[in-house]
């Protein structure tokens, strides 16, 4: 698991983050913020915001685009978790 001072060490070198908010950088990693594309997998449509949040049934699986775009080089590995 990579620190806020590593990914602040590799960012714009091997790790690109668009658009980068200094506010999304925590201690533990950097948080991706949804987009209004979430997909529901079990239901096969989009899922609608309702007040401000979007509501996940139990047992799905959901598909959801960030406000972020992501790249790591080959020199970085790992996953990314929600």
């Amino acid at each position: 698991m990579l620190s806020d001072q590593d990914i602040d060490k590799f960012l714009n070198r091997d790790i690109v983050i668009y658009p980068f908010n200094e506010n999304d950088l925590t201690p533990v990693g950097y948080n991706l913020n949804p987009s209004d594309f979430v997909f529901s997998i079990a239901k096969q449509t989009l899922i609608t915001k309702n007040n401000e949040t979007f509501e996940i049934e139990a047992h799905d699986t959901v598909l959801i685009l960030t406000k972020e775009a992501v790249w790591v080089s080959k020199r970085i590995a790992g996953t990314f978790h929600s």
